[in-house]
């Protein structure tokens, strides 16, 4: 991860699985999973605070957030939208 204002790292993460697609708030990080997984991280501290389970096992091939930051919606390869 970089910062945009000086082009310097400023961390990475270590997810458990390849990551396919992810989605940023002010504090979190999604990162969506091939194993159908989505690990939440925070932007502050670089640390993995959850995970979220999809109903299928397909990979996360795309998220998106609603403005509010309160709802993830997903896409997987299986062809459904949770």
């Amino acid at each position: 991860m970089w910062t945009t204002a000086s082009y310097t790292t400023v961390g990475s993460l270590v997810p458990t699985a390849d990551v396919r697609s992810l989605a940023i708030t002010s504090e979190l990080i999604y990162l969506g999973c091939r194993t159908g997984s989505i690990e939440v991280w925070s932007r502050e501290n670089h640390r993995r605070v959850g995970t979220l389970e999809t109903r299928t096992n397909s990979k996360v091939l795309c998220m998106s957030l609603h403005a509010n930051g309160e709802v993830l919606v997903l896409g997987t390869a299986d062809g459904q939208i949770q």
